[in-house]
């Protein structure tokens, strides 16, 4: 699945079917991440989000 979605750095870690919903988690493969705003480089989780797409199947 980690192919399909094709984004690089990007792999699925979970997949769940619920009902007319599928429900995927993902990890980045990198240790450190640049803030956008700043800059900074930091090995610690600043926020963790969750994403509802809709029509994209």
């Amino acid at each position: 699945m980690t192919k399909l979605i094709n984004l690089p750095g990007v792999i699925v870690e979970n997949i769940q079917d619920a009902e007319e919903t599928l429900i995927v988690s993902v990890r980045v493969q990198e240790k450190t991440a640049k803030c956008p705003r700043c800059g900074h480089t930091s090995r610690r989780l600043h926020q963790n989000k969750r994403h509802l797409l809709l029509g994209y199947l």
